[in-house]
């Protein structure tokens, strides 16, 4: 699929990046704030007057019709100012390529420990590093290789050599306990963090396993934060490294990696921790799926203890992790009472519930916040992936963007998929 194809709407990343900054301008109060702050800093009255009117649950199916070719039976109580915003997240919305997996590469495996998930996901991500092998990759470098499932996996079903690198000492001990490969499967640990000395060690490691000139493939699952960034980096300067597969996520941990194309660099622009926490979440069809009134409750919660610590400046000292029970809080009295004895509250604990009722007409514009966040969360993931694939352009490659997993079941189910030889991604690419 062709660059201007992803886009749909535009013909140039430059276009597509205009816009986007133009709608994140227009529309910055929805992610410009913490959500445990919006209380503080007024963000539910930004929210215009006329979406306020609309049940949350009519905007959503208003948002969820744009994803059917059925039109919305009741668009005429929508307000052109939501409409309009609709629209422009169907605009900025990208035409994203499902990965077709073959059913020879739907073999039933068996490994202690898989989740679903994780089945899904390294059963579709094997079948690609398969088709990289079938033009000429031998090897596989696997970043934040975790405890090496996908790596055994690759082992049963590829002939390639691999070496899985983890920052984490344990799960580096652990993965080499568990795989029963004999000479073809390797595990190391080493930090990628970017730096000289880094990639001197990652280059030894490499020299050390695999034969000189051996073109090997990156690949990241799940590579977070700065890693996916930093991976593509690697990529673009290491001669042996021919191609790589990166399935990005937790895009808020960045911390100097975004943006990375020259494109946007030049823009100067500046974008939150909330907004890249919002291209962080869940995918819109996980979202629906939630608990909606729970989920507003909960954010409820946050932002009015956070409020009443604020203009009440008491301590608030976390005693555990997570509230006990809340799922099963009945009411919005008892989930406020069981989430602040999370905390060290017995000295104010009555004062906080009697005032967060007070409070509790926030919750509607909570639920439309909800829902506003939800939908624009693939353009915010969107928007970040973008950026690395212009950075791969201007280094003269012809990146791909392709839905690898299916997005009902894995929140981050996007990879970008390059390679040093661009005939390589023409023949991949039939399979997008």
């Amino acid at each position: 699929m062709s660059l201007s194809e992803l886009l749909e709407f535009h013909e140039t990343l430059e276009e597509y990046f205009d816009d986007a900054l133009t709608f994140f301008g227009r529309f910055h109060w929805i992610y410009d704030s913490p959500n445990n702050e919006i209380l503080i800093r007024n963000v539910l009255e930004k929210i215009p007057l006329e979406w306020c009117s609309i049940d949350p649950n009519q905007i959503e199916a208003y948002f969820d019709s744009f994803a059917t070719p059925q039109r919305y039976s009741c668009e005429e109580s929508i307000p052109e100012s939501l409409k309009d915003f609709a629209r422009m997240t169907r605009k900025l919305s990208l035409n994203i390529p499902e990965f077709n997996l073959k059913k020879a590469d739907d073999l039933p495996i068996i490994m202690k420990g898989l989740s679903p998930k994780k089945l899904h996901e390294i059963l579709r991500l094997c079948a690609l590093v398969k088709l990289f092998e079938e033009e000429g990759i031998s090897g596989v470098v696997d970043i934040g290789c975790g405890l090496g499932y996908i790596d055994e996996l690759l082992e049963q079903r590829t002939k390639l050599k691999i070496l899985g690198i983890e920052s984490n000492e344990y799960r580096t001990e652990a993965a080499t306990r568990r795989t029963k490969s004999v000479g073809r499967v390797f595990y190391r640990h080493l930090i990628i963090d970017g730096t000289s000395e880094c990639l001197d060690s990652l280059s030894k490691l490499t020299e050390n396993i695999f034969e000189p000139s051996t073109p090997l493939c990156l690949l990241g699952l799940h590579a977070c934060g700065d890693l996916s960034p930093t991976m593509l980096k690697i990529f673009d300067g290491c001669a042996s490294a021919e191609a790589c597969i990166v399935v990005s996520c937790c895009y808020h941990r960045m911390d100097n990696n975004f943006p990375v194309s020259q494109g946007l660099k030049r823009r100067d622009i500046k974008i939150s921790k909330t907004f890249l926490r919002i291209a962080a979440q869940e995918s819109w069809e996980q979202w629906r799926k939630q608990n909606k009134i729970l989920q507003s409750w909960n954010l409820f919660f946050r932002a009015s203890l956070e409020r009443f610590i604020k203009d009440f400046k008491v301590t608030a000292a976390k005693s555990r992790r997570k509230p006990l029970g809340t799922k099963n809080a009945g009411d919005i009295e008892n989930f406020l009472r069981v989430g602040v004895r999370a905390y060290n509250s017995d000295e104010w604990e009555d004062h906080f519930i009697k005032w967060a009722l007070t409070q509790t007409n926030f919750i509607d514009k909570i639920r439309i916040l909800c829902v506003i966040q939800a939908r624009i969360q693939n353009i915010a993931e969107h928007f970040v992936l973008l950026d690395r694939l212009a950075y791969l352009i201007e280094k003269g490659y012809h990146p791909r963007l392709v839905r690898l997993f299916d997005n009902e079941i894995s929140p981050r189910s996007l990879a970008i998929v390059c390679s040093k030889h661009s005939e390589t991604l023409a023949n991949l690419a039939k399979t997008f």
